[in-house]
């Protein structure tokens, strides 16, 4: 480098370049003490000056973090998203306690029996199945990605739309369709098929699930490009109660607005053979129970009544009941049952007791203890945060175990927080892009709650409905809840600013191309197991574990093809 005082400016900087002669360029800059000049040869490479070093806020430690290389940093914040996926998981299980007492929760009636003179105790369920399995199932387990969307618009509230929520949530829902279809399809016993039992719903919740993405194709590539109207995201999230609406009207069979679908007679048969049963096993009780059975018209279809006197067990059928989803015990004497704070203090003492201990009280005759395996030992001490911290739920037993749902979504609502905070720091200190980040890592995380409760649900319940309604249905909730609520933020704060909403939408068609590609296979060979082996979930071993592989395979062609797509917009 040189410098003259002969120089003023850029004319004294050209003519020292003129200077030179031949096979030499120059170039040069003024500072507070001179000039600068780099002189270079013709043929050579011109240096290109370093680029201001990435600046990662910390997350935990301040100044001491920031001392820390790139990589030490990238390897401690994935070990911690780790954990808090870890802890999504730990929390489902709270959740679907919760769900099952509150869906579980009744109305009781008493009157007497006009014929017999008993006492009829009657429970009418206050949640319908399919509004539960849509509502609290689908939209509970979707907690994690509705919240990372609706933290992620915030901190870009007045800027353009992130890519972390809009990734996870696209992610997500080729992780519920494929993935989690892999493991329902195997999870239930060998030889042991499941079917839905209820199809309307279940074309319901498909077509709904379609309609979601195309709804998003004509806002953000027709109607208004590359933009989001206030009405626009309104009409978004309304759709949701639309949809509840619609499959509650098809669970009803309402005349006129349901699909007309005639139920399988196998169904009745085996319901009656279950009451049978019953009947069997409860020889020792001195009540009669009256249960009415959903989804058929005939004889089954009314209830059937249990009259146990002294041992002795008879079943009568053909009892009208006036509504469905009813359950009534005939009792001489029943009593109420009364809220008891000493056992809701034992209840939740025994939550921090089980949590502390690796020890878990099997429930049922006798509550033996179970030994724990060796990987249980090896995993308390990790789990046992998570734990602890999820023992100040409120137990179940309080309010029909509302308290603890609602605790449960805190709990997610806060590990969906770290997680986003996790999520930029490894962007920032690795260079991935966080659309990539975002339609992998985090939409698998995020969806654990989900993989459980649909893998319960599969080895658990008599029929196929809920595992795969929890899958549709979530999917839907994807769409109009966790696109839909982030952008009536967003699109609050800017209209009240005069300002517009801009989502980028770069390689949204050729998204939508793969997702509808991928999703048509994957319906069609749920329906093909249906005609051939009886059911969408479960059968012989060798197609179960094909079918798992075919959908794992669905989902890497999605993901692979998805992030590309990312790669190169």
């Amino acid at each position: 480098m040189a410098s003259d005082e002969n120089l003023h400016g850029a004319q004294g900087i050209s003519e020292l370049c003129q200077r030179l002669g031949p096979g030499w360029t120059c170039q040069g800059s003024e500072t507070s003490t001179g000039f600068f000049v780099e002189l270079l040869k013709s043929n050579a490479t011109p240096v290109v000056p370093r680029s201001t070093p990435r600046h990662c806020p910390s997350l935990l430690l301040a100044q001491e973090e920031q001392r820390w290389r790139f990589g030490t940093r990238a390897f401690a914040y994935c070990l911690g998203l780790a954990y808090c996926f870890l802890g999504l998981a730990v929390i489902t299980r709270v959740y679907m306690r919760a769900l099952d007492s509150i869906v579980r929760h009744s109305r009781k009636s008493v009157h007497r029996d006009p014929i017999t003179g008993l006492r009829i105790f009657s429970e009418r369920r206050i949640w319908n199945p399919t509004v539960a399995d849509i509502t609290l199932l689908a939209l509970g387990t979707c907690a994690p990605q509705v919240s990372l969307a609706v933290i992620d618009a915030c901190q870009h509230i007045g800027q353009t739309s992130g890519k972390l929520g809009a990734g996870t949530l696209l992610g997500s829902t080729a992780f519920n369709l494929f993935l989690i279809l892999a493991v329902c399809v195997v999870a239930p016993k060998r030889f042991q098929t499941k079917s839905i039992r209820n199809v309307g719903v279940y074309i319901i919740e498909v077509v709904w699930s379609f309609w979601a993405y195309v709804w998003l194709f004509l806002i953000l590539e027709i109607w208004t490009p590359n933009e989001i109207t206030l009405w626009e995201a309104v009409l978004t999230v309304a759709q949701f109660p639309l949809l509840v609406l619609h499959a509650y009207v098809q669970d009803r069979n309402w005349k006129y607005l349901s699909i007309p679908l005639r139920e399988s007679d196998a169904i009745e048969s085996s319901d009656m053979n279950n009451l049978h049963e019953l009947a069997n096993v409860s020889r020792s009780s001195k009540f009669a129970a009256m249960r009415y059975i959903e989804g058929s018209e005939s004889s089954a279809a009314k209830a059937a009544v249990l009259h146990f006197t002294d041992g002795s067990a008879d079943v009568f059928e053909d009892v009208d009941t006036s509504s469905r989803d009813n359950f009534a015990f005939l009792r001489e004497g029943a009593e109420t049952e009364h809220f008891s704070w000493k056992a809701l203090g034992t209840a939740w003492k025994n939550q921090f007791y089980d949590a502390m201990t690796v020890a878990s009280i099997e429930e049922g005759r006798g509550q033996r203890k179970r030994t724990p395996s060796t990987l249980q030992l090896l995993l308390h001490p990790i789990v046992s945060y998570w734990k602890v911290s999820f023992a100040f739920i409120p137990p179940v037993q309080l309010l029909h175990g509302w308290l603890a749902f609602l605790g449960s979504i805190c709990f997610i609502t806060w590990i969906s927080y770290v997680v986003v905070e996790l999520s930029n720091r490894i962007n920032c200190v690795t260079g991935i892009s966080s659309y990539v980040l975002a339609l992998t890592v985090l939409a698998a995380g995020t969806s654990l709650p989900n993989l459980m409760a649909s893998k319960i649900a599969a080895e658990e319940y008599d029929t196929a409905d809920s595992a795969i309604a929890n899958i549709n249905a979530s999917n839907c909730i994807n769409v109009y809840v966790g696109f839909g609520v982030p952008w009536c933020v967003s699109a609050l704060y800017s209209t009240g600013f005069h300002q517009n909403l801009v989502v980028p939408v770069e390689g949204l068609k050729f998204l939508l191309s793969v997702y509808f590609s991928t999703a048509i296979m994957c319906f069609v060979a749920l329906t093909a197991r249906r005609r051939l082996l009886g059911g969408e979930l479960g059968g012989p071993r060798k197609w179960a574990w094909a079918s798992a592989i075919f959908f794992f395979l669905l989902w890497i062609t999605f993901l692979t093809l998805a992030c590309l797509a990312g790669r190169f917009t």
